[in-house]
């Protein structure tokens, strides 16, 4: 079971190790192409958003056939030859193709490695956030990394062989990783249909969709944004950074109040918290303190986060937990990942910078009002 938790700790720690290198670097990478904000908004998130139509099958597949470990490698390996082939273009159609590629075979990895986490974490009686902070440090080393190792490459143009060698670790810990099969009964059709006519959770999906737009439009598109504001790409790596390592108290410390205020509740405080701070990214202009702001993700997502994975294992059979995960992150990273990156990227073109976040302001007020009305309905009708 310690050698089974360090490898899970290690295969997070890469997964958004690869995240940290990607999300800053990716969109100058294409803009360095000559490509504009809404072009790149719509390349990163035209993936994502394809991945959601297939993202429950894989999840449906892991749970059918009881095996994580599988279908993790095998979107692994076309991930990675997505990436060739998307280093190696030219043009505005193989660009597009292989970006898409990347993201649609990379995403479906994320619910299918947090329901391992989340698994082995009951199994061995550790909190999760203990497993996910792994992450976190995997964010922001290799934030830093890449950022030292930028101008040993020759720059942004070729930040590909970083993200390249980055490759060798998850295949090699995926080799001595113990495969996670689900517990109760096999899954049949007739319980996917229960699932899909959980009303509770489908609402929930609903909500998470509000809340996630803003939150994915910032993904996308804050990069360019500071970039555009001043900031060096070492500037845009290091804010990055900070979002990684900044998870990591929040990990530790949220653990020990999760199970005492309901999710819904907490969801609803994130949400106005998300509000502050996307007003704060409409007045600030320094990029430097463009830089330090991003420490408010501390506040938000990471917590967000918890609170929702939480609210996922409480809303959907175990047996079905690979599904219930693929279809929650399906709204997060596909279908509110293209809704961010479009609409944001139509706002910053004309608006700037101020009026993509005025949006996301107004978006995260919405969620607000939804979790937090839910939550009183909820619970006059339990009363």
């Amino acid at each position: 079971m310690n050698r089974q938790i360090t490898i899970i700790r290690g295969l997070n720690f890469m997964y958004y190790a690869f995240h940290s290198v990607l999300t800053p670097l990716l969109p100058l990478y294409l803009a360095k192409k000559g490509y504009s904000s809404a072009e790149i908004g719509f390349f990163l998130m035209a993936g994502p958003f394809a991945a959601m139509f297939v993202q429950p099958v894989w999840g449906y597949l892991s749970d059918r056939f009881r095996s994580l470990k599988a279908i993790i490698y095998l979107l692994y390996g076309l991930t990675f030859l997505s990436s060739i082939g998307l280093f190696l273009a030219n043009g505005y159609i193989p660009i597009f193709l292989f970006t898409a590629l990347l993201f649609f075979f990379y995403g479906p990895a994320s619910p299918l490695l947090d329901s391992l986490s989340v698994k082995t974490a009951a199994e061995s009686g550790s909190p999760y956030g203990t497993i996910r902070l792994f992450g976190s440090l995997g964010f922001f080393a290799f934030a830093i990394i890449s950022a030292s190792l930028l101008p040993l490459v020759g720059g942004v143009d070729n930040f590909r062989y970083i993200y390249w060698g980055m490759w060798v670790i998850p295949f090699v810990l995926l080799l001595f990783l113990r495969d996670k099969a689900g517990e109760g009964p096999a899954l049949t059709m007739a319980s996917m249909k229960s699932l899909a006519a959980n009303r509770e959770f489908l609402w929930f999906l609903f909500m998470i969709f509000i809340i996630s737009t803003p939150h994915r439009m910032h993904d996308a598109l804050f990069g360019y944004y500071h970039q555009t504001m001043g900031a060096s790409p070492g500037m845009v790596s290091f804010g990055w950074a900070l979002v990684g390592i900044c998870e990591v108290p929040v990990f530790i410390w949220l653990n020990r109040y999760l199970n005492r205020f309901h999710e819904l509740a907490m969801l609803g405080v994130i949400s106005l918290l998300y509000v502050l701070r996307w007003s704060l990214y409409i007045v600030v202009k320094d990029p430097t303190a463009l830089m330090y702001l991003q420490l408010t993700h501390a506040f938000t997502y990471a917590p967000f986060l918890l609170v929702a994975i939480q609210y996922v294992v409480r809303l959907v059979p175990e047996h079905l937990r690979s599904t219930g995960m693929s279809l929650y992150a399906s709204v997060f990273t596909g279908l509110a990942g293209l809704a961010g990156g479009v609409i944001g990227g139509w706002f910053e073109e004309r608006w700037a910078g101020p009026g993509m976040y005025g949006f996301a302001a107004a978006m995260s007020l919405l969620a607000a009002i939804l979790f937090l009305g839910t939550r009183f309905y909820t619970r006059s009708r339990e009363a």
